[in-house]
Protein backbone atom coordinates (compact mmCIF):
# COMPACT_ATOMS: atom_id res chain seq x y z
CA UNK A 1 0.00 0.00 0.00
CA UNK A 2 1.12 3.54 -0.47
CA UNK A 3 2.61 4.77 2.77
CA UNK A 4 3.50 2.32 5.51
CA UNK A 5 2.44 -1.30 5.96
CA UNK A 6 3.13 -2.89 9.36
CA UNK A 7 3.45 -6.54 10.21
CA UNK A 8 4.30 -8.60 13.29
CA UNK A 9 7.19 -10.99 12.76
CA UNK A 10 8.28 -13.77 12.38
CA UNK A 11 5.33 -14.62 10.19
CA UNK A 12 5.83 -14.43 6.46
CA UNK A 13 4.30 -11.24 5.16
CA UNK A 14 3.45 -10.64 1.50
CA UNK A 15 4.33 -7.06 0.61
CA UNK A 16 1.66 -5.43 -1.53
CA UNK A 17 2.76 -2.69 -3.90
CA UNK A 18 -0.50 -0.96 -4.69
CA UNK A 19 0.70 1.68 -7.16
CA UNK A 20 1.19 0.52 -10.74
CA UNK A 21 3.31 2.04 -13.50
CA UNK A 22 3.34 0.72 -17.05
CA UNK A 23 1.19 -2.33 -16.31
CA UNK A 24 0.03 -2.55 -19.91
CA UNK A 25 -1.40 -6.07 -19.74
CA UNK A 26 -2.74 -5.82 -16.18
CA UNK A 27 -0.30 -8.57 -15.17
CA UNK A 28 0.18 -7.23 -11.62
CA UNK A 29 -2.67 -7.42 -9.11
CA UNK A 30 -2.29 -4.42 -6.81
CA UNK A 31 -4.77 -5.91 -4.31
CA UNK A 32 -2.89 -9.18 -3.74
CA UNK A 33 0.68 -8.22 -4.69
CA UNK A 34 0.89 -11.02 -7.28
CA UNK A 35 2.44 -10.69 -10.75
CA UNK A 36 1.24 -13.24 -13.33
CA UNK A 37 3.38 -14.00 -16.38
CA UNK A 38 1.39 -13.26 -19.54
CA UNK A 39 3.61 -15.48 -21.73
CA UNK A 40 6.20 -18.21 -21.21
CA UNK A 41 9.62 -16.53 -21.19
CA UNK A 42 12.38 -15.12 -19.00
CA UNK A 43 11.54 -12.25 -16.63
CA UNK A 44 13.62 -9.79 -14.67
CA UNK A 45 12.02 -9.51 -11.22
CA UNK A 46 13.14 -7.02 -8.57
CA UNK A 47 12.00 -5.23 -5.44
CA UNK A 48 13.40 -2.64 -3.05
CA UNK A 49 11.20 -2.10 0.02
CA UNK A 50 12.39 0.15 2.83
CA UNK A 51 12.08 -1.69 6.14
CA UNK A 52 12.01 0.25 9.40
CA UNK A 53 13.04 -1.73 12.47
CA UNK A 54 13.10 1.05 15.05
CA UNK A 55 10.90 -0.91 17.45
CA UNK A 56 13.74 -3.39 18.01
CA UNK A 57 16.10 -2.14 20.68
CA UNK A 58 18.23 -5.18 21.48
CA UNK A 59 18.52 -8.20 19.25
CA UNK A 60 20.50 -10.71 17.27
CA UNK A 61 18.27 -11.24 14.29
CA UNK A 62 17.94 -11.51 10.57
CA UNK A 63 15.26 -10.88 7.97
CA UNK A 64 14.75 -12.60 4.66
CA UNK A 65 13.31 -10.95 1.60
CA UNK A 66 12.06 -13.41 -1.01
CA UNK A 67 10.76 -13.22 -4.53
CA UNK A 68 8.55 -16.30 -4.66
CA UNK A 69 7.67 -17.66 -8.09
CA UNK A 70 5.67 -20.72 -9.06
CA UNK A 71 8.91 -22.59 -9.77
CA UNK A 72 11.50 -21.21 -7.35
CA UNK A 73 12.13 -18.86 -4.43
CA UNK A 74 14.91 -16.25 -4.68
CA UNK A 75 16.15 -15.16 -1.25
CA UNK A 76 18.37 -12.58 0.38
CA UNK A 77 19.16 -12.67 4.12
CA UNK A 78 19.98 -9.46 5.94
CA UNK A 79 21.34 -9.21 9.45
CA UNK A 80 19.73 -6.55 11.61
CA UNK A 81 22.49 -4.31 12.89
CA UNK A 82 20.55 -1.71 14.84
CA UNK A 83 17.41 0.35 15.06
CA UNK A 84 16.69 2.65 12.15
CA UNK A 85 14.33 5.58 12.30
CA UNK A 86 14.51 6.16 8.55
CA UNK A 87 14.38 2.57 7.31
CA UNK A 88 16.83 0.45 5.41
CA UNK A 89 16.26 -0.34 1.76
CA UNK A 90 16.61 -4.01 0.90
CA UNK A 91 17.24 -4.88 -2.75
CA UNK A 92 16.55 -8.20 -4.41
CA UNK A 93 16.61 -9.09 -8.10
CA UNK A 94 16.54 -12.25 -10.18
CA UNK A 95 16.00 -13.58 -13.66
CA UNK A 96 13.23 -16.14 -13.60
CA UNK A 97 12.15 -18.63 -16.24
CA UNK A 98 8.36 -18.43 -16.04
CA UNK A 99 5.62 -20.24 -17.91
CA UNK A 100 2.36 -18.59 -18.89
CA UNK A 101 0.22 -17.98 -15.76
CA UNK A 102 3.15 -18.57 -13.36
CA UNK A 103 3.13 -16.08 -10.48
CA UNK A 104 5.63 -14.01 -8.52
CA UNK A 105 5.33 -12.01 -5.31
CA UNK A 106 7.55 -10.55 -2.56
CA UNK A 107 7.64 -11.91 1.01
CA UNK A 108 9.32 -10.54 4.16
CA UNK A 109 10.06 -12.98 7.01
CA UNK A 110 11.76 -12.60 10.40
CA UNK A 111 14.07 -15.56 10.87
CA UNK A 112 15.13 -15.47 14.54
CA UNK A 113 13.30 -15.82 17.88
CA UNK A 114 14.25 -12.29 18.96
CA UNK A 115 11.84 -11.00 16.30
CA UNK A 116 8.86 -12.85 17.76
CA UNK A 117 5.90 -10.46 17.94
CA UNK A 118 8.04 -7.48 16.97
CA UNK A 119 6.53 -5.01 14.57
CA UNK A 120 8.35 -3.67 11.55
CA UNK A 121 7.21 -1.11 9.04
CA UNK A 122 7.52 -1.56 5.30
CA UNK A 123 7.66 1.75 3.45
CA UNK A 124 6.13 1.97 0.00
CA UNK A 125 7.21 5.38 -1.28
CA UNK A 126 6.75 5.58 -5.00
CA UNK A 127 7.72 9.25 -5.26
CA UNK A 128 11.32 8.39 -4.40
CA UNK A 129 11.28 4.96 -6.13
CA UNK A 130 11.50 3.14 -2.79
CA UNK A 131 9.24 0.17 -2.36
CA UNK A 132 8.76 -0.87 -5.95
CA UNK A 133 8.23 -4.27 -7.52
CA UNK A 134 9.34 -4.72 -11.12
CA UNK A 135 8.52 -7.56 -13.48
CA UNK A 136 9.89 -7.24 -17.03
CA UNK A 137 9.84 -9.74 -19.86
CA UNK A 138 13.43 -9.90 -21.13
CA UNK A 139 13.00 -12.61 -23.76
CA UNK A 140 14.97 -15.81 -24.17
Amino acid sequence: MTGVQTCALPISYTIIFNIEYDDIGNDYNSSTGIFTAPISDKYFLSSNPSININSLLSYDASLTLDIVTSNRTYTIVREITGPSSTGTTYNIASIADMDIADTAYVVLTGKTPSLLNKTVSVLIETASNIGLFNGYNIGT
